[in-house]
């Protein structure tokens, strides 16, 4: 099989959606959110065909017994692992026998992103993103280093193109949302996280976003009630649990507060971590403790 026919196999395999014409990157945030929706309302959606990549911890994985398939599916487990350095080797290796395979690309993108090697981040997603424009997730991906980087409105363009190529890719609304949230734009934040449970009314960073609303006002037992709706049997931000401790820790119930940062940092190597640092986690569980011991 030659290498054409490689990313035929697995390129051909995402049927998205897109959104109507008529959503621009100009569009104010209530316009663009108003069409949104109602393109949401007016779509029938079409079963997607039998997929040959998936995603999984936020990463693309590929069924089959190819060697292709194999290589990015172990090099995508290192860095589920926290193996950044070897994984990006390994799909550098991959690269140089299949240089525009959309997997490779795609997570090796990923993978300097926790590497906080942005540049090179931004290269490999736009790669990825011209091999298979219509795979939704690689914008979230771009949107997110363009964060990472300080520049929010190409994030947040980023963010809508993903809802304009795939209607369903609604983490784009949470993602949108956070940015106003970090802004202290919170009613506009607000919007956005209730948006994406008018899409799921239990997505699971849906309620999450709710719950850092109420944080945000100093409603404590509100958001320890909201979080504990949050189904975690699905994909759902490790946030949860940073806002879950920190309000309990406001309220002086420092057991709870200590059992939340203890979870959290059962996922050390997960993208939360990107954007908080590991020692002050550690730090905020260790003064939980001492307060536990007094």
């Amino acid at each position: 099989m030659n290498m054409r026919s490689l990313v035929i196999v697995f390129v051909c395999t995402f049927t998205l959606i897109p959104l109507a014409s008529e959503l621009t990157a100009q569009s104010d945030p209530d316009e663009f959110l108003l069409k949104y929706l109602n393109a949401v309302r007016e779509h029938k959606p079409i079963p997607p065909p039998k997929e040959q990549m998936y995603t999984k911890n936020d990463l693309v994985y590929c069924t089959g017994n190819l060697e292709i398939a194999k290589l990015n599916n172990i090099a995508a487990d290192m860095i589920t692992f926290g193996e950044h350095e070897a994984a990006k080797k390994l799909f550098e290796k991959g690269l140089t026998h299949a240089p525009i395979f959309f997997p490779y690309l795609y997570n090796i993108g990923v993978c300097c992103l926790f590497l906080r090697e942005f540049k090179q981040a931004l290269i490999y997603l736009q790669k990825a993103k011209n091999i298979l424009p219509e795979y939704s997730r690689t914008y979230l991906q771009i949107g997110f280093t363009y964060q990472m980087m300080a520049k929010e409105e190409l994030a947040i363009a980023c963010f809508r193109e993903a809802l304009k190529v795939n209607l369903y890719e609604i983490e784009s609304l949470i993602l949108i949302g956070d940015i106003y949230y970090n802004r202290n734009q919170i009613t506009q934040a607000e919007k956005y996280y209730k948006a994406s449970l008018e899409m799921d009314p239990f997505f699971p960073n849906g309620i999450i976003g709710l719950a850092k609303i109420q944080f945000y006002r100093k409603e404590y037992a509100s958001t320890i009630i909201t979080l504990k709706g949050v189904d975690t049997s699905r994909e759902y931000d490790k946030a949860l649990h940073y806002y879950y401790a920190e309000s309990a820790y406001k309220l002086m119930d420092y057991k709870t507060a200590y059992e939340q940062y203890k979870k959290l940092l059962e996922f050390k190597n997960d993208k939360f971590f990107i954007t908080h640092a590991r020692s002050l986690i550690q730090h905020k569980l260790n003064l939980a403790e001492r307060f536990i011991a007094q």
